[in-house]
């Protein structure tokens, strides 16, 4: 390690409230949720190799998740080992200076809802039972995002979709309603079904650049399948089963083990620490009493 990486170990600290290191760990997140290599590239957010080594080793490796990077501006991380479970926690941590926004956009959202929706209406009335009971339906989406929103804004004749809700992970669900007449099973609604499908396929990328999200899954809730959930590829289904699995039996994933104490970083290192302290206090203190003793000039 040279002496420009050792002083700043001693004053890195991994924080959810860094914006930079907040941007990079999120984003490494979604490309780990959504790329189907094992090989990608992120943009290093202004973080030195040094930093991103320390967020790598006390973040990702710490919670079993392997990996090795170049060292560009441009990183190339290619996975030796992870699993959705271990990705999903640090989501979770590091989405929480989001959550606060979300629990006021869910009571905004719901109240708009409840004003503006027609219960004499059979999608709408299919629609507020999963609004109402989503905790129940999908355990871990609790806030109600959007409804009826523009999937390219200021173009509503381009699409609209139906719901989407919220998760502590960051992780966001498009929901399509469908409502058939559960008399009859046609084609038409095996391809009305199928078209749902594709449109969730479409707006969940959409809705991934739209909200503030980790990333967007998508599914199909109708009628006829006993007011199901109905993913539209395993992954999805996967991610959500497992934020499923932590809402019911939470994973206790401690930030403190990312921050080193004294004793990890070690005496020489805590007693360097100080001394830098003691250094900058010193030189405050010179350089406001020279700033006190310079003589007024007329």
């Amino acid at each position: 390690m040279n002496l420009s990486d050792y002083i700043q170990s001693i004053f890195f600290r991994v924080n959810i409230n860094d914006e930079r290191q907040r941007t990079f760990v999120l984003n490494l997140c979604t490309k780990f949720l959504s790329s189907d290599t094992r090989s990608f590239g992120i943009q290093s957010n202004d973080l030195s190799r040094f930093e991103i080594d320390k967020l790598y080793k006390l973040v990702f490796r710490s919670n079993d998740v392997k990996m090795y990077f170049s060292p560009n501006s441009f990183i190339t991380f290619n996975i030796i080992q992870y699993s959705l479970a271990s990705i999903l926690p640090i989501c979770k941590v590091w989405f929480q200076p989001y959550v606060e926004s979300l629990r006021r956009l869910d009571k905004e959202k719901r109240r708009e809802w409840n004003q503006n929706s027609n219960m004499n209406n059979q999608v709408d009335n299919m629609k507020n039972d999963l609004i109402n009971n989503i905790g129940q339906i999908l355990p871990g989406f609790n806030y109600l995002i959007d409804f009826n929103w523009d999937v390219y804004e200021n173009h509503r004749h381009h699409g609209v979709g139906d719901l989407v809700f919220g998760s502590d992970y960051g992780v966001i669900i498009v929901i399509e309603t469908k409502w058939f007449n559960t008399d009859t099973l046609s084609k038409a609604q095996v391809n009305a079904r199928k078209k749902a499908r594709n449109r969730v396929r479409k707006y969940r990328g959409c809705a991934q650049k739209k909200f503030i999200a980790v990333k967007a899954i998508g599914a199909v809730f109708t009628n006829d399948t006993g007011n199901s959930i109905q993913f539209v590829d395993d992954q999805d289904a996967g991610i959500a089963k497992i934020i499923e699995i932590y809402t019911q039996y939470p994973y206790n994933f401690d930030r403190e083990e990312w921050e080193e104490s004294p004793e990890k970083r070690g005496i020489l290192k805590t007693i360097l620490y100080y001394i830098v302290i003691v250094l900058l206090v010193i030189v405050a203190v010179i350089v406001g009493l020279a700033i006190l003793t310079v003589p007024d000039t007329l």
